[in-house]
């Protein structure tokens, strides 16, 4: 509803509007100091007033239809990841950071690291494994600057690890070998160690086992990667996400980022989160979805959104090409595990 004063303002520059505008077409005459005042005063005087008293009701009309809070801003190109991420406990709510930063291709600045703090407070900056080497003293120079400036950390890993479209290049094997091999798989004895053992179990053995180490390092948010080679139904993810979210509760693993959901799948863990099922406390509140997957990120994100988790779109694996403003609004409740929470 519109303000009484507002109101009478409006309606006191409609009548001044008027009465300018009848005096000029009836041409009766006006003086001001025994000065006869022009005509094309008063047109331009009753058209100003008109012009401000409608901008001012049009204004008015918009203010009415607009919402508190910003809607979700479409995705756009961009240089960095940002998004709603990551919640914690702020004053017994949890709240999503302001801003994301995957610091991979290209590789992050200390300066851009504390440029975004300075920024927007609280900001969560990824980091890929082949980066970070699991040692205690970490020379990473967009690391240090992240601890620095107090940021949220994610590490990115391979997981079962995945060809290059039908074929595997030299370096992706020998990761994955060399991977193999430090889970106890004798890649030399087993022609199908890859088929048959690794992708069976040595991968998982292998992932959680680096996970673990990263969130002694300080990382608390991970995003797993090529999860489709090893698992292949909906069950199958449902299971791996209840194993995950039984470390996550002892304390032993970071929050987990999915990735690259189909549309039943995603329903299927939202499904499973409002049932209990699922704890909302294991994920973190983003969802990768890879624009090489087809999928549509808008209608992933309004599955995910059901809980507080974003779909954010992402052009290819190394360079995260996306934004997006989500607002304060219809957040998942985390600490209540329902629907309708404030997020911050």
């Amino acid at each position: 509803m519109m303000r009484p004063f507002t109101v009478l303002t409006i309606l006191v520059l409609f009548a001044i509007a008027f009465t300018q505008l009848f005096r000029a077409v009836d041409s009766f005459d006006i003086s001001v100091a025994g000065n006869p005042v022009p005509i094309f005063v008063s047109w331009l005087a009753g058209a100003i007033t008109f012009a401000l008293a409608v901008g001012l009701c049009f204004e008015l009309v918009g203010k009415r239809g607009r919402p508190d809070h910003p809607s979700v801003a479409p995705a756009e190109s961009t240089k960095f990841t940002h998004a709603k991420l990551e919640s914690i406990k702020i004053d017994g709510r949890y709240v999503p950071a302001a801003y994301f930063m995957f610091a991979c291709s290209p590789p992050l600045t200390p300066a851009a690291i504390r440029q975004a703090h300075n920024e927007h407070g609280r900001i969560l900056v990824g980091f890929d494994s082949n980066i970070i080497p699991l040692t205690s003293e970490i020379t990473n120079a967009s690391y240090k600057a992240a601890r620095e400036a107090q940021a949220e950390l994610e590490i990115y890993v391979e997981g079962p690890g995945g060809p290059t479209g039908t074929d595997w290049l030299p370096d992706e094997l020998e990761r994955v070998e060399k991977a193999a091999r430090s889970v106890g798989i004798d890649t030399h004895a087993h022609k199908d160690w890859l088929e048959k053992i690794w992708n069976a179990s040595g991968w998982k053995t292998y992932t959680f086992r680096q996970l673990e180490a990263y969130k002694k390092l300080g990382f608390n948010a991970a995003e797993i990667d090529n999860l489709y080679r090893a698992i292949t139904t909906t069950d199958g993810l449902i299971a791996f996400y209840k194993e995950y979210a039984a470390l996550y509760a002892a304390g032993r693993l970071p929050q987990l980022i999915m990735k690259n959901l189909s549309p039943d799948d995603l329903t299927r863990v939202v499904n499973g989160i409002h049932t209990n099922e699922l704890p909302r406390t294991m994920f973190s509140e983003f969802h990768i979805n890879e624009s090489s997957t087809g999928e549509s990120t808008m209608k992933l994100d309004r599955i995910s959104s059901a809980v507080g988790i974003r779909t954010v779109v992402s052009t290819d694996t190394r360079n995260y090409r996306t934004k997006g403003d989500f607002g304060k609004t219809g957040q998942f409740d985390v600490a209540m595990g329902q629907a309708g929470g404030q997020g911050g």
